[in-house]
């Protein structure tokens, strides 16, 4: 192909946007334009019919690339790669260990396990069996306390002779999403987030590769929240974290380099894609103010979960459709990891076949959409550019309305 940019073809002349909306406006017959083509989003603002390339003009972080600030267009240059994980829901140590060693050996890079009852270096070992700790990530959730298993986990990683460095995963540790779920703290509002504090110089010192801190922002989705409002109250949660970590005397880039997010993704695909893009824009600013020595830390670590509110119990093959295409949202968006919720998990518990679909539904995305291969596919769209921006002004504004009332703890 020719290098002097001329235009493809170029015997047809340019239309200007006013020639543009003059056809609109006579195809319209007299039918109210904002009426009829303005979109007004449950978010609060106004997506437009179409965008050119002079709606980017104002976007400031259109000359950014992958991996650079502010990581709008993902924490990597090199690659959109991504965990497939499988959360293992029983609380029976023997059968979750089975139920992983099966996920892993059917194509899952990541698992999600419950550590309500892991207390000693041999809970962790009948857990983790079999399970390559340097290959696969491990997140665990549902401790009664997570700064002991940090200690359990590092002894098991060290009696095993693993190097700390190459572990993967992370601890679900949000005392904020706690209160919200339940009403009050799990011990005290004081014992709780000094817990957070301890969980941060716990990692630095045993589980340096390791996330510690997890925001549950998918907990707002579930509730009923936008997409925005979900945002908005997850930074908020994050900055109250950050805060209190960094007034502790714990530099900014160890707490950051710690904390992960975990949002619900729904079904209104272009949205979801603009969404996470929003959310390392935005987080990056907000760890900005603190100054981190190191660029990485402004990147936000993420982790989507297929929503669950949106389900049909009377169809459900048809939410094989819906996660699907929510999958695609968060691999496009940039996410770190991601779990499908089995297609039957909204009126029993998920057999082999709903978890296997929902494992290759994964695995088709990555193994022959090549969705991995691809940073950023949706760069460069006027729409998501512009969706991009349009979210997180909506969701800044969110953000600052709960920290105008004091943060999420008063």
């Amino acid at each position: 192909m020719d290098q002097n940019n001329d235009k493809l073809f170029s015997t047809f002349p340019p239309v200007s946007t006013s020639e543009w909306e003059a056809r609109i406006t006579e195809d319209l017959k007299g039918a109210d334009y904002q009426k009829k083509l303005i979109w007004r989003t449950a978010e609060g603002f106004e997506v437009k019919p179409y965008y050119r390339e002079e709606d980017t003009e104002e976007i400031g972080f259109m000359n950014s690339a992958p991996g650079e600030y502010p990581f709008v267009r993902g924490n990597y240059a090199g690659s959109n790669d991504w965990q497939i994980r499988q959360d293992i829901e029983t609380d029976d140590i023997t059968e979750a260990n089975r139920l992983a060693i099966d996920a892993i050996k059917r194509g899952a890079t990541g698992v999600g396990l419950v550590a309500e009852d892991i207390e000693t270096e041999k809970d962790a070992e009948e857990l983790l069996k079999g399970i390559s700790l340097s290959e696969v990530a491990v997140h665990f959730g549902a401790a009664s306390s997570y700064p002991a298993l940090v200690k359990v986990f590092s002894a098991y990683a060290k009696n095993q002779k693993l190097s700390v460095d190459k572990l993967k995963g992370s601890f679900d540790f949000d005392p904020i999403s706690y209160l919200l779920l339940n009403g009050d703290f799990w011990k005290s509002e004081k014992s709780d987030m000094a817990e957070v504090i301890t969980m941060v110089k716990l990692g630095r010192e045993l589980m340096p590769s390791m996330k510690v801190i997890n925001v549950n922002g998918h907990y707002f989705n579930s509730a009923g929240a936008t997409m925005v409002q979900e945002l908005g109250f997850a930074l908020a949660s994050g900055a109250e974290y950050l805060s209190l970590i960094s007034n502790s005397g714990i530099p900014v880039d160890d707490a950051a380099q710690r904390m992960m997010f975990s949002f619900g993704v729904g079904s209104n695909y272009f949205m979801e894609i603009a969404r996470l893009r929003a959310a390392r824009l935005l987080w990056a600013k907000i760890v900005e103010q603190y100054k981190p020595l190191d660029e990485s830390s402004m990147q936000m670590w993420i982790h989507c979960n297929t929503s669950a509110w949106n389900k049909t119990l009377f169809d459900p093959f048809v939410n094989l459709l819906r996660t699907t295409t929510e999958a695609m949202s968060a691999i496009i968006g940039g996410t770190q990891s991601l779990s499908i919720l089995p297609f039957d998990t909204f009126y029993k518990d998920p057999d082999e076949f709903s978890n296997r679909l929902a494992r290759n539904q994964q695995i088709i995305l990555k193994e022959e959409v090549y969705l991995d291969k691809v940073v950023d596919p949706s760069a460069g769209s006027y729409y998501i550019e512009n969706l991009t921006q349009l979210i997180a002004e909506a969701a800044w504004k969110v953000f600052l309305q709960v920290e105008g009332k004091g943060g999420m703890i008063e």
